[in-house]
């Protein structure tokens, strides 16, 4: 198993980021909001959206780096699952560890909200 972060488990095109937009469920933490839904293969894919309100390129780029990271510790645990993880502002202050808490957590309720049966 690699942990890297290949392009098996990016979403590159836009119509894949509008797909989870339009399909999927949204949970938000204090500085990310997760958006995902059910994909038909089992890997698990992930799409990044930092924009400029967050700060310069530097820390934009830090910001990916470090959601790269904790997705790489993640991603076994949630397969079949296609992502697209929008950083906050606010994400500049937090370090790396609670990104990682955060993301992991954001994560964990989005599959509570994406697996829960329906209601009748």
């Amino acid at each position: 198993m690699s942990y890297g972060f290949e392009k098996t488990h990016r979403l590159r095109k836009r119509s894949e980021y509008n797909d989870t937009f339009d399909h999927g469920t949204k949970v938000a933490c204090s500085s990310l909001v997760v958006v995902g839904c059910k994909s038909a293969s089992s890997e698990t894919r992930m799409g990044l959206v930092v924009s400029k309100k967050v700060g310069n390129a530097v820390i934009r780029n830090k910001v990916k780096r470090t959601l790269r990271e904790g997705f790489r510790h993640i991603q076994a645990s949630y397969p079949g699952i296609d992502l697209v993880v929008i950083a906050r502002p606010n994400i500049v202050k937090a370090t790396n560890t609670m990104t990682h808490g955060e993301l992991s957590g954001c994560l964990r309720r989005l599959r509570k909200k994406l697996y829960q049966p329906l209601k009748q």
